[in-house]
């Protein structure tokens, strides 16, 4: 059998060097704004709330959407698991 450089992949006999399985965690952040005229902070936030709760259901809360992260969580090392694993 032909030697494989690291980190080549040969189909035919599903060989694979220097290869781990990992499973990285994401974390989605979206920030909405939303204005709202109120006597107190309190209120605001209940405003706020409700506002949102109602772009929500006519599909409309991205029109608010101010900035969008997506930050690494954690990853995992599953090489050597028995994890269910779907590259």
């Amino acid at each position: 059998m032909e030697e494989l450089p690291p980190k080549h992949y040969k189909h035919s006999s599903l060989i694979v060097n220097k290869m781990k399985k990992f499973k990285v965690e994401l974390i989605e952040t979206k920030q909405y704004c939303f204005d709202v005229l109120c006597e107190n902070e309190m209120e605001a936030k209940r405003q706020a709330y409700e506002k949102f709760k109602q772009a929500e259901k006519r599909e409309m809360k991205h029109y608010f959407c101010t900035s969008m992260e997506t930050d690494v969580s954690t990853v995992y090392d599953v090489t050597n698991t028995d994890d269910p694993f779907n590259p």
